[in-house]
């Protein structure tokens, strides 16, 4: 088997995106329900404009409630009303309703051509703290993403949670959570 060299050696094809004139809800569910972490935003002729993450929800949200800081759903039940007295779900279950992916997405993307040596994915990576690489071609149009877990299974390194589970994982693919009531 030949050690992967290049970003379209390890990188995932299939890419879901999203535009950026959807809401914000509409990327958001397709993290949950996709089990990822971000999303490349592109135009009508699927050329990158930006990247959706996690984070830049988390982030957003949090400005939008007044939380101190995103630290996760005690923050959210326990945290003072935001402004106007609404509730701090409330607050962001509007945001996320009426925000659009545009207004919140990272631009420009840190993007890299097939061709570009898996080294050249880690260090641009570590260098702008991010999770993901979309790949695209010369006309800009997204080919395939890359992420750290793409990087790991190329170089023969199992994912975390396919390790705990001992069961073998298609690249680009994660592990259901497992279920805490399973042995109850």
């Amino acid at each position: 088997m030949a050690i992967p060299s290049t970003v379209s050696d390890v990188m995932t094809r299939l890419v879901l995106t999203t535009t950026p004139d959807a809401r914000l809800e509409e990327a958001a569910r397709m993290l949950r329900q996709f089990h990822i972490s971000g999303l490349p935003v592109v135009d009508a002729e699927r050329r990158i404009v930006g990247v959706i993450s996690e984070k830049d929800i988390a982030r957003d949200l949090q400005l939008a409630s007044g939380l101190a800081s995103p630290r996760g759903i005690l923050d959210l039940l326990l945290e003072s009303a935001p402004p106007k007295g609404e509730g701090i779900l409330e607050v962001c279950r509007n945001r996320l309703r009426n925000a659009r992916v545009r207004d919140l997405m990272s631009r420009p993307a840190v993007t890299l051509p097939p061709e570009a040596p898996i080294s050249e994915a880690a260090r641009s990576m570590r260098e702008h703290a991010i999770n993901r690489l979309p790949v695209v071609d010369p006309a800009g149009k997204v080919v395939g993403i890359v992420t750290r877990a793409d990087l790991l299974a190329g170089l023969g390194v199992r994912p975390h949670s396919e390790v705990r589970s001992r069961r073998p994982m298609p690249r680009g693919t994660r592990a259901p959570a497992p279920d805490p009531f399973a042995d109850a």
